[in-house]
């Protein structure tokens, strides 16, 4: 192991190595601003749970346009058509459209009573 690896892996390692002032791309604060580290800490949340915390809405809209895209994919993709028989085809893609309609319709059903608890 050549020193350069041997001194990366140890000041990777070692307990006092710590990112400060650096930058997320997709958050506009330096990960250790006060504000933010106290309010992650005190939920006890890694940086990539806060994350996650806060992009489950975002991940909750797309998802029900994902499974309606999957199922138009099915439905009339040439390849789909070569690989599965025309029932399992149309059931799958059935299914998952229904998945898809049924997220949709419990994201609406959701916004609309937090609009109504304001």
């Amino acid at each position: 192991m050549d020193k350069l690896s041997l001194l990366c892996s140890r000041s990777l390692l070692s307990s006092n190595f710590k990112l400060t002032n650096t930058k997320i791309p997709f958050m506009d604060n330096p990960v250790n601003d006060n504000v933010n580290n106290s309010n992650r800490l005190r939920q006890g949340l890694s940086r990539f749970g806060y994350f996650l915390k806060k992009a489950l809405p975002l991940i909750g809209m797309i998802m029900p346009l994902a499974y309606l895209g999957v199922a138009c994919f099915v439905l009339l993709s040439e390849r789909t058509k070569e690989i599965l028989q025309p029932t399992n085809r149309y059931l799958l893609s059935g299914l998952l459209f229904v998945y898809g309609i049924f997220r949709l319709y419990r994201l609406i059903k959701s916004s609309k009573i937090k609009d109504e608890d304001e």
